[in-house]
């Protein structure tokens, strides 16, 4: 119960050092294909390492667009790799800081971030739960959370950026 699969991942083209990313439409595949190996184990999946784009790199905020959104979409964790001091300066680092679920009481059906809006569904725990989600302070998102069937949710929202969502035991989604 305390073993997560962490690959990492990295795109062919980071790899070889070539001047741009691959194609943005094989993240998620990819992706997919490690989750996938995560879920056989069973395992929950961490990203352990990803990244390695520069800021010259053509096409890098695309690229970081899609990779964020397919940990979203599997939904799984990460960290970004980074081994030079240059972080602060990437431009697209912004992109990072942006809504997430830190936790999860119950299973994630859905979850999905854009620029103006964060969406989480999910199958509470039968003990119910506080599920925790952290919306950057300075980002003007709307956050919503799928509470079908479960009228007693009772969803709170702090100035530090923290969303928490607790749900009554018993209670079939959230």
């Amino acid at each position: 119960p305390n073993v997560a699969f962490a690959p990492h991942h990295y795109d062919f083209w980071s790899d070889l050092k070539l001047p741009r990313p691959g194609p943005t439409d094989l993240v998620l595949p990819q992706l997919k294909r490690a989750a996938d190996a995560g879920d056989s184990m069973p395992a929950p999946t961490w990203f352990g390492e990803w990244g390695a784009l520069t800021a010259t790199t053509p096409g890098a905020e695309a690229m970081v667009r899609a990779h964020l959104d397919a940990f979203d979409e599997l939904p799984c964790g990460w960290a970004w790799w980074e081994y030079s001091k240059r972080f602060a300066k990437l431009p697209f680092r912004g992109l990072m800081s942006r809504p997430h679920a830190e936790i999860i009481a119950g299973v994630p059906t859905r979850m999905r971030c854009t620029d103006a809006a964060f969406e989480l569904s999910f199958t509470p725990l039968p003990q119910g739960g506080e599920t925790v989600i952290w919306v950057p302070p300075a980002l003007r998102v709307e956050t919503s959370v799928k509470a079908v069937g479960n009228r007693a949710a009772r969803i709170q929202r702090d100035g530090s950026g923290f969303v928490r969502v607790v749900c009554p035991p018993g209670e079939r989604e959230c």
